[in-house]
């Protein structure tokens, strides 16, 4: 899915794995643009280097009441040595978004979408007949073993009338959350039209990887989103 565009070395780390729950940093969040999570320098085993840290970026934010997080960070005290080691892998080789086009990578999409409206106590056969402005959200979630890691969304905003879609407004795209270790997540290429009733909705994702402070790979794809009006049609990696 992602294409590869250039590969650096990559240096190991090594740190002693923190307890599920212990106290950490803070860890800063998202903006609408990209996200960016810094891997440090590590002495010793890159495996457990990048688990640590991990397991930090997950803890924060479970401390700040993300529920998502903590059950995050549950599942991430339930995996046996031999879920860690290819977890461990995956972050250190490939990144996560990457892995889950692997098949038997352990790596689950979540792939979410859904249609609102500002219009409230509406009902379905008079919105068809009315023009609505609508908002659709395209989201993919990355989990391993229960653990989500990373979660994108793309956005796209238009306006309905008879039950299709007559105009687009926009698109956006965010990163809801990202505790992959070194990894950096941008939008660009924005685009949306209409085409057959449909409304289209597209953005370039592009994640660089800097693992412990060496340039490691970027890889960028593109995430659609495709709506017929009331609802929606597609969401995913074209």
């Amino acid at each position: 899915m992602l294409k590869h565009i250039k590969t650096g070395l990559m240096i190991a780390s090594l740190s002693t794995l923190l307890a599920a729950g212990a106290a950490v940093p803070a860890y800063a969040g998202t903006s609408e643009k990209a996200v960016e999570n810094t891997s440090k320098p590590y002495l010793g085993e890159p495996e457990q280097g990048i688990l640590d840290e991990l397991t930090q970026k997950i803890a924060s934010a479970a401390m700040d009441g993300d529920e998502t997080a903590k059950d995050s960070l549950s599942a991430l005290g339930k995996l046996d040595k031999e879920q860690k080691s290819e977890l461990a892998r995956i972050l250190l080789d490939e990144g996560i978004i990457q892995a889950s086009q692997r098949p038997g990578s352990g790596v689950e999409i979540v792939r979410t979408g859904e249609c609102t409206s500002p219009i409230a106590g509406v009902g379905s056969r008079a919105m068809l007949r009315s023009t609505n402005n609508v908002t659709a959200n395209c989201d993919e979630e990355f989990r391993f073993a229960g653990i989500s890691v990373t979660k994108v969304r793309l956005t796209g905003t238009y306006v309905m009338g008879s039950g299709v879609v007559l105009s687009t407004n926009g698109a956006t795209a965010y990163v809801v959350h990202s505790y992959e270790p070194g990894s950096s997540i941008s939008f660009s290429n924005f685009s949306h039209y209409v085409s057959g009733g449909r409304g289209y909705f597209q953005t370039t994702v592009t994640v660089t990887r800097s693992i412990f402070g060496w340039n490691h790979s970027t890889r960028s794809a593109n995430l659609r989103l495709v709506t017929n009006g009331p609802g929606v049609v597609s969401c995913g990696w074209v």
